[in-house]
């Protein structure tokens, strides 16, 4: 039987291959999550994303199995260089429960990706809202509305109609 990372394997990176198989069989299976931590890390770039998608998925609707995995994802947020990386940890980061020192360091993170300076808008938006969910929301909104970025701007509105409503 592959392992849980093989079945992640081929493609590009355009492509979510065998993700959506993957988060069913781990559902069932939650010892396979330490391979999808691990995947976060692996030589493939490939690997890597779907790893990163697989664990967002699951985190959707099964936070606790990913909480137990909190402090790699945290090792993993502080480091990964890659995009899709970024902005999967990004989306599941408001999901998993954090105490005060670790909450105050993803958050950190997160206004540093939010930054101007970052190159993808995808990790930008997805920063955006993590920080909206964890309750930080006029500050990063009113800059966000400002921002150069008509991605983050439709987002921060978005967000700000969400906020209104809520």
């Amino acid at each position: 039987m592959p392992s849980i990372l093989e079945k992640l394997r081929g493609g590009d990176l355009r492509s979510i291959g065998k993700s959506n198989a993957v988060v069913r069989e781990v559902i069932r299976h939650p010892q396979y999550m330490q391979g999808l931590v691990t995947g976060l890390s692996d030589q493939d770039p490939i690997i890597r994303m779907r790893s990163a998608d697989v664990l967002e998925k699951i985190s959707r609707k099964h936070p606790h199995l990913c909480q137990i995995y909190k402090k790699g994802l945290l090792q993993h947020l502080t480091s990964a260089s890659q995009n899709e990386i970024r902005w999967h940890l990004a989306q599941m980061a408001p999901r998993l429960s954090w105490v005060p020192t670790e909450k105050k360091r993803v958050m950190a993170i997160l206004r540093k990706w939010l930054a101007p300076t970052e190159k993808s808008q995808i990790v930008r938006v997805s920063a955006l809202q993590a920080l909206f969910e964890f309750g930080v929301r006029r500050s990063v909104l009113s800059k966000a509305l400002r921002d150069e970025s008509p991605a983050l701007r439709a987002r921060a509105k978005r967000l700000l109609s969400t906020y209104a409503q809520g």
